[in-house]
């Protein structure tokens, strides 16, 4: 399977989320709820990049500008 990049990125309302996109582009998660900061962002994309690395994916969390 594809790596899987996860991005976090500040929304519109200045707030942070995290996606999760495979190999070809495509968008395949997403955070149900904006962060109030970067960090909290990341940490919860690592958590998921967690999880989904110990079922034998390649993931990598980045910082995606806005």
């Amino acid at each position: 399977m594809d790596k899987v990049t996860f991005e976090v990125y500040e929304d519109n309302g200045q707030r942070w989320r995290w996606r999760a996109k495979c190999g070809n582009g495509q968008i395949i998660a997403c955070s149900g709820e904006s962060f109030a900061s970067e960090s909290n962002a990341e940490r919860a994309a690592d958590s998921m990049a967690a999880r989904m690395h110990t079922n034998d994916q390649l993931v990598e969390v980045v910082k995606v500008a806005g």
